[in-house]
């Protein structure tokens, strides 16, 4: 008995299907077209060209080479690239944090300025003699960022100008943003008479200064 005819109507649905897969199965032919020739056609191209075949192989490995030093080099550009970019972004942080680190110090200022002895009653001397003794200036910083070392200086100037001495010293942890601080200095006979000049500075910036006199 003879096989039955295939049924060659399509409705719509499968006639999509069709065009879809016919399409599909020619770009794929065209697609394998331009994937390159074959060895047996890149020696009959070179033939027609009158090139030597015999240089293939080392032509072929030049070109390889040279694709893959290409692929270093756009590989490493783009690492380049991107290190650039980590390091503008490292940059920029560095600055921001130094710059909110250099607005919360700005703001630190200080007052209640005393001139004392070695003995504290309280008050503020104007005028001390020159027996040797501490003579002692006291100062309250105030906004005083919390959780911070401030690293201070304190200079003892002479009338003419000459700085008798200089102090040096770190406070402790801070935890309250008024802090009290001090420096000591002992003014012997040899010290010049005249009005004196102490100042204290945090970062080179003065937050305090006075003067007394020494007789």
């Amino acid at each position: 008995m003879p096989d039955a005819p295939m049924e060659t109507r399509l409705t719509e649905t499968q006639l999509g299907q069709v065009v879809a897969e016919l399409s599909r199965l020619s770009q794929q032919r065209e697609d394998q077209k331009l994937r390159g020739l074959d060895r047996e056609q890149v020696i009959q191209v070179l033939k027609e060209m009158e090139l030597p075949v015999d240089l293939l192989d080392d032509a072929m490995e030049h070109l390889r080479r040279r694709e893959a030093i290409a692929k270093q080099r756009r590989k490493r550009t783009q690492l380049i690239m991107a290190g650039a970019a980590l390091l503008l972004v490292i940059i920029a942080a560095i600055f921001l944090f130094a710059s909110h680190r250099s607005a919360v110090f700005g703001r630190i200022s200080a007052d209640q300025e005393r001139i004392t002895r070695a003995a504290d009653d309280g008050g503020n001397l104007s005028k001390v003699v020159r027996d040797g003794q501490d003579v002692v200036y006291h100062i309250d910083l105030r906004d005083v960022p919390l959780n911070e070392k401030l690293a201070l200086v304190c200079k003892w100037i002479e009338p003419s100008g000459r700085v008798f001495r200089e102090n040096h010293w770190e406070t402790k942890l801070t935890d309250k943003p008024v802090w009290p601080t001090f420096a000591r200095c002992q003014i012997g006979s040899a010290a010049p008479a005249g009005t004196w000049r102490v100042e204290i500075s945090l970062g080179g910036r003065v937050l305090s200064a006075t003067t007394f006199e020494v007789e």
